[in-house]
């Protein structure tokens, strides 16, 4: 055989494995990536608050927390979870305050931050990464409003608009509870109480920040000071936050 046959023969064969050696390699790497996606998300995350059961501490001391690019310093005993007392980069955040005057839990309050009585004036908030985000007005608009009966809703108490939802609605069960703040929606929904919800609760969601969404919960017997828990959080809340210092 001839140096020209044979390296011809050799030059077949790499063209050969290389039409079957690229698309495997595409294969095992498309593999590796579904891998890490299924460990992100089934693999249980220490910074995770969902299976974590709350711990109170009265400590006052500041604990430097971090959610995507939002940095905070918080008093250890507006955070309910130990685990937030470690400090550090996190999923998200959780805090509690008790109205009127949004003080964080104390020893002589603490049977008041463990109820769950219909009457608590606990407020419940959560500061967590959202990369989908929608502004609360456009999430009235696009979808809270084609769920309702009545688009035009009605007058309620406290400056509120009040909007009920259908019954082949996903959200039925809830009310929906429109207010404004200057130029803002306030838009809240409620559970309706019943024999199997003795305590319902209100929830709010806002976009804070640029990828944070910030969402509140409170006893629906406390609608009523919509107004005061609106400004509240967002004091409380903007009372953590560390700015980035200038120069």
């Amino acid at each position: 055989m001839t140096q020209e046959s044979r390296s011809a023969g050799g030059d077949a064969r790499i063209r050969k494995h290389s039409g079957w050696l690229v698309p495997l390699i595409l294969l095992a790497l498309i593999g590796v990536f579904c891998a890490l996606v299924l460990l992100y998300y089934l693999v249980p995350n220490p910074n995770s608050l969902a299976e974590e059961h709350t711990s109170p501490s009265a400590g006052m001391y500041r604990v430097q927390l971090r959610v995507g690019n939002l940095s905070l310093s918080t008093p250890a005993n507006y955070l309910p979870y130990a685990s937030e007392r470690s400090g550090g980069p996190r999923r998200d955040v959780a805090l509690y305050a008790e109205l009127p005057g949004f003080h964080g839990f104390t020893d002589s309050t603490a049977e008041d931050f463990v109820s769950n009585s219909p009457k608590s004036r606990v407020i419940h908030i959560l500061i967590t990464r959202e990369t989908f985000d929608v502004a609360e007005s456009a999430r009235l608009k696009r979808i809270y409003l084609d769920e309702v009966v009545d688009r035009h809703g009605h007058a309620g108490s406290a400056g509120l608009v009040e909007y009920v939802f259908r019954n082949d609605s996903g959200y039925r069960g809830d009310d929906l509870f429109v207010g404004r703040v200057g130029s803002s929606d306030v838009v809240m929904r409620c559970t309706q109480p019943g024999p199997d919800v003795p305590s319902p609760n209100c929830i709010r969601e806002v976009q804070y920040a640029q990828g944070i969404l910030l969402s509140y919960r409170f006893k629906r017997s406390q609608l009523m000071e919509w107004r005061k828990i609106a400004d509240g959080v967002e004091r409380l809340v903007d009372a953590f936050v560390v700015h980035p210092k200038s120069g």
